[in-house]
């Protein structure tokens, strides 16, 4: 689980969610993306020899 630029965006076992705390609600959902690193808005995951990473909206 990170916070980031006013949200909160949480490794499920699903997927990648992103949180809008303010209104306790999901915006975002990415399926099967589980990272397990971030930094300035970049988020990795490594598997099977690849490396994915995902951006937040500037």
């Amino acid at each position: 689980m990170w916070a980031h630029g006013g949200l909160l965006y949480v490794a499920a076992e699903a997927g990648f969610e992103v949180w809008d705390p303010a209104e306790g609600a999901r915006i975002g959902f990415a399926p099967g993306f589980r990272p397990t690193a971030h930094r300035d808005g970049a988020f990795a995951e490594l598997r099977n020899d690849q490396l994915r990473i995902w951006t937040t909206p500037r």
